[in-house]
Formats: structure tokens, C-alpha cells, sequence
């Protein structure tokens, strides 16, 4: 990757985090979504465990101590269609995820783009942008996942011969370059759906299938930037992973004589931590993509001006330099 793209990448995600932390009740808002969609999915769940463990003696021991293996030994017996719940859960959540994301990210955009637009202008914008978006978002994620399916069975194919070769780490390295294509290509087309909609957020696209070929045309064009706010975020985010896995470490460890109930609300706290610092995490890659998008505009219009618009126009009044004639005309004979 040039070090102008790498410089300009983090440059846009640090505009972007920083513009996230300075709208916390943004973030708040859609992390309380989140959990309230978490909570209507684990209704179910709830339900059946706790139809599967009230009228068992065996399960007052985990109002003591919570043991994950004592609650499968206990369940093990269960003929509750718990795979068929979990299924529709999962169904259910996605189906009610993909309907509400137009109107977050929106939202999501229309803040960050303007920090004066009270509730009322940014629900007209969501609004008003709603079909759009969720256009978007169908056929770039929809294109997303299948290219990059594509991608990984072209090169398992193209890859075949490493993979069955008589190297011993030949089939490892075939899975992870194959893994590298899948996650290459489907990085820059869903980069390319964030890209459309931040161009019809700003206005600089009619309809949605021309911001998504605009959007993929950006991305393309423009790889090393994308990629470079993509991994960015992609490695905070492995910070994150890491700094939450130590932290539920150190915290079982901790709560081995601790009773049920404080365990189990120390999870719960700590997994609601990492799930807003998530958040904040998207809210700040949507705002780094939309400043790379912005800037990317502004230095095609510098460099071909648009004679329609009047920005582009000189200045009434400014001084004009007229060319300097090579030849004189010559003077006309007197008429007698």
C-alpha cells in the first residue's frame, strides 16, 4: 500500500473515531437498539431453559455456582426442538436487522455530516432516504457475499494443485490465500455499499443503482485507501477482541467463589462494554468513509470543474489580461 494512501487512510479513520466520540448519544441510541434486539431474540431462549430447569431439583446447584457443564448434563435429556428455536431466533433477528439498518445508518450519517440537525431534521432525512438505502444495502451486501463466494472457489480451484501437493503446510497455506481473496474481494464491495450510501446521503447520486456503480467504481479506484481504512478499523478491532477476552479471563477467575448472580452480571456488563466500544467502532468507520468520499469529491471537482456550477466560475469584476497581438493591422489608405 503507497504511504499516501496509508497516511490518508488513517487520517479519515481518526476524523471518523474522533467525530464518533463527540456524538456519545448517537452511539448510545443505536447500542440500546442493539440490546433491545438482543433481549427480544433471547426471549425464547429464556423461555425454554426455563421450562427445562424450574421443576428439576438437579438445577438449584446453579443458583449457587453457574457450571456451563452441569447446565448441558442437565439439558442433555431436554427434547425441546432447542436447534429449530435458535434457528428462528437467529431468521427472526436478521429478517428485523436488515429492515432497521437504513434507518440507522442514515441517521448515522446525517449526524456526523452535520452536529446541528436536532432529532426532528435527522428522522426526516432517515426517512426520506429509507428506500434508498435499504436498496443498497440488499444489492451491495447481496453482491458482497456472493462475489466473495465466487472469489474463494476460483482460487481453491486455482490453488488445488498447493493444496494437494506433497508439502505438509501446502493445504494451510491454500486455505488462508483463499481466505485472503474471499476477504479482499468482500471488503472493497462492502465498502463500495457504504460508499453509495454516503453519496446519497450527500445528494451527489439520483437513485441507488447509480450510487452503488459509483460506489464500486470509488472503491476500486481507490483500493489503498479502502483497504487501509478497512484494516484500521479491522485491527483496533482485534485490540478490542483481545482486550475483552483477557478481561472474561481475569473476571471468571475471579468470580470462582462469587455467587451466581454477580458472575452473571459481571458477564453481562463486560459483554455490553465491548458491544458499545463496537458500536462506537462502526459509527467511526462510517464517518472515516464518508470524509475519504467527501475529500475524494472535492479533489475531483478542483480538478475538473463543473462549468455549471457557479463556484467554479470566475469572479465578476476580476481583471482580465487580454492576449497580446502578434501582427498590426494595417493602416487603412485615406479615402480621396
Amino acid at each position: 500500500m503507497p504511504s499516501h494512501a496509508r497516511s490518508s487512510a488513517l487520517a479519515s479513520l481518526r476524523r471518523g473515531l474522533q467525530r464518533a466520540t463527540g456524538r456519545p448519544g448517537l452511539v448510545t441510541a443505536i447500542w440500546s437498539w442493539h440490546l433491545v434486539l438482543g433481549f427480544a431474540l433471547a426471549i425464547p431462549m429464556f423461555r425454554w431453559l426455563h421450562a427445562a430447569t424450574a421443576d428439576r431439583p438437579e438445577a438449584d446447584i446453579l443458583a449457587g455456582r453457574f457450571s456451563a457443564g452441569g447446565l448441558v448434563d442437565l439439558l442433555q435429556f431436554d427434547s425441546a426442538p432447542i436447534l429449530r428455536i435458535m434457528q428462528a431466533a437467529v431468521a427472526g433477528g436478521l429478517l428485523v436487522a436488515i429492515f432497521v439498518s437504513p434507518l440507522l445508518i442514515a441517521a448515522t450519517l446525517a449526524s456526523v455530516r452535520d452536529a446541528s440537525r436536532d432529532r426532528r431534521a435527522i428522522g426526516a432525512a432517515a426517512t426520506a432516504l429509507y428506500w434508498r438505502f435499504l436498496l443498497v444495502i440488499l444489492i451491495g451486501r447481496g453482491s458482497a457475499v456472493a462475489a466473495a463466494a465466487l472469489a474463494a472457489t476460483v482460487a481453491g480451484l486455482a490453488l488445488a494443485p498447493l493444496s494437494g501437493s506433497a508439502w505438509e503446510t501446502g493445504f494451510l497455506w491454500a486455505a488462508v490465500l483463499q481466505a485472503v481473496t474471499a476477504a479482499f474481494v468482500a471488503v472493497l464491495l462492502l465498502a463500495a455499499a457504504d460508499y453509495a450510501l454516503v453519496r446519497l446521503e450527500a445528494g451527489r447520486s439520483p437513485g441507488a443503482l447509480s450510487a452503488w456503480f459509483a460506489g464500486v467504481r470509488q472503491a476500486v479506484t481507490r483500493p489503498g485507501l479502502t483497504l487501509g481504512i478497512w484494516a484500521s478499523a479491522g485491527v483496533l478491532l482485534a485490540l478490542l477482541i483481545g482486550v475483552y477476552v483477557a478481561l472474561c479471563n481475569l473476571t471468571t477467575a475471579a468470580s470462582v467463589s462469587a455467587p451466581s448472580v454477580l458472575a452473571l452480571g459481571g458477564a453481562f456488563v463486560l459483554q455490553q462494554g465491548f458491544m458499545f466500544t463496537r458500536t462506537w467502532l462502526r459509527v467511526g468507520l462510517l464517518a472515516a468513509e464518508q470524509d475519504a468520499s467527501d475529500r475524494a469529491h472535492e479533489a475531483s471537482r478542483e480538478s475538473h470543474p463543473d462549468p455549471a456550477d457557479p463556484r467554479t466560475e470566475p469572479v465578476v469584476g476580476a481583471a482580465v489580461e487580454a492576449p497580446a497581438m502578434e501582427h498590426t493591422l494595417p493602416p487603412q489608405r485615406e479615402l480621396r
